[in-house]
């Protein structure tokens, strides 16, 4: 009895570890929570090419986004990636950043959890105001938490900065699930990245919508400004190739990129099913089991007819013992799972920015997991043991 016990939740064990990893992964990269205020409000504006890729934008874009969607947005700013080092000599390190417009977190609907955002005029003349707004991540693993980092001055690529705010804890910046920014710094700091500068195609463009403004709205708009500035293009020259085109795409529908999220959602969906089959797999070999395990008890199941227990009786019994040996399976699946997606993300990739994906134990998880574990003793384990169990001590009673 032991051994039966200990071979079928191992083998429940190797079925369910791997759907809970893939479960964890995909549920961290594509069911983000970006941390902002309402994204079905906010839009991303890209540049549609040809081929269908989305690509950024340029500082004239966005000058024509606000000129010709006044009806449509609250506000629009724009941001880029950026990567510099913090500290003093020996003891910089390289951190992820965003350069961006003055507006850029009223347009993201966030507030600092610490200090404030930027204000307006931080942005309005260059090289004027060396203000930094820092993440909650960052103030925590290098500043202490310290309560008073508010007017600190941290030392950005070599330069003194004013710390004026803290980010709320949900609030990663514009990126992708695992990557987290570490500091936003407006553009009028980088002269040489002045979004002015028409040599400048990296900017991405967000909007808030107004209230009552339906996504296909903003939609229509931005293409009619895509149209505008394809006339433009044209008219400085007329022998270009291609079609300038702009698409908005609400944030609520963007998991890691609008050019990913197709691709990434067919390999976890292929993720799934190979996981799943393993699955099933682990299934059959606890149905298997529990047959096997039938033909030994015969004798005792004869007994407890013999006694009086009736089918349901018997039935319920075998189904308490099919849930006992799925939730010991469920749980030490979850282990393993858990403990072979922390020793993965562990290894670091051969990138120049850390990447941290959330594998923590959630109630997602936690349902997927319960979930997996019931529906292989209740579709499996009766199919098996209990119906030939009752079978058995039907032939053996009579």
């Amino acid at each position: 009895m032991p051994l039966f016990t200990a071979i079928a939740i191992l083998s429940l064990a190797l079925g369910i570890g791997p759907n809970t990893a893939i479960f964890s992964f995909v549920n961290s990269v594509l069911f983000q929570d970006w941390g902002v205020d309402d994204p079905t409000q906010i839009v991303d504006i890209y540049n549609l090419t040809s081929r269908g890729e989305y690509f950024f934008n340029d500082y004239r874009t966005f000058e024509l986004i606000k000129e010709g969607t006044p009806d449509v947005f609250e506000a629009v700013a724009q941001h880029s990636i950026f990567i510099g080092r913090i500290g003093t000599g020996s003891d910089s390190e390289m951190v992820l950043g965003e350069m961006v417009t003055g507006n850029y977190f009223e347009v993201m609907g966030v507030s600092a959890a610490l200090g404030r955002t930027f204000l307006p005029e931080e942005d309005a003349t260059l090289e004027t105001h060396p203000v930094i707004v820092i993440s909650d991540d960052f103030w925590r693993t290098r500043q202490g938490a310290d309560p008073a980092v508010v007017g600190q001055q941290l030392r950005l690529n070599w330069r003194p900065y004013t710390v004026v705010g803290v980010a709320p804890p949900v609030f990663r910046g514009h990126f992708a699930s695992g990557v987290c920014a570490d500091f936003w710094v407006p553009f009028s700091m980088y002269p040489h990245r002045n979004p002015n500068k028409p040599g400048n195609g990296d900017l991405t463009i967000t909007g808030r919508l107004r209230t009552g403004v339906q996504a296909g709205q903003a939609i229509a708009a931005v293409e009619t400004v895509g149209t505008r500035h394809d006339e433009e293009l044209t008219a400085a020259n007329p022998d270009r190739r291609g079609r300038f085109a702009l698409i908005a795409v609400s944030l609520a529908d963007v998991r890691l990129h609008p050019s990913m999220d197709r691709t990434v959602t067919a390999i976890a969906a292929l993720l799934f099913v190979a996981v799943g089959l393993v699955f099933l797999v682990a299934c059959v070999n606890l149905a298997t089991f529990l047959l096997s395990r039938a033909v030994d008890r015969r004798k005792e199941m004869a007994v407890r007819i013999a006694l009086g227990a009736g089918r349901v009786a018997i039935v319920r019994q075998l189904l308490v013992e099919s849930l006992v040996l799925s939730g010991l399976g469920a749980a030490l699946g979850l282990f393993l799972g858990q403990a072979a997606m922390r020793a993965l993300v562990r290894i670091e990739p051969p990138v120049p920015i850390p990447v941290e994906l959330e594998l923590g134990l959630d109630i997602p998880l936690l349902i997927f997991t319960a979930v997996a574990a019931i529906m292989a003793a209740v579709i499996f384990g009766p199919r098996s043991g209990t119906r030939s169990h009752t079978r058995a001590c039907g032939r053996h009673a009579a």
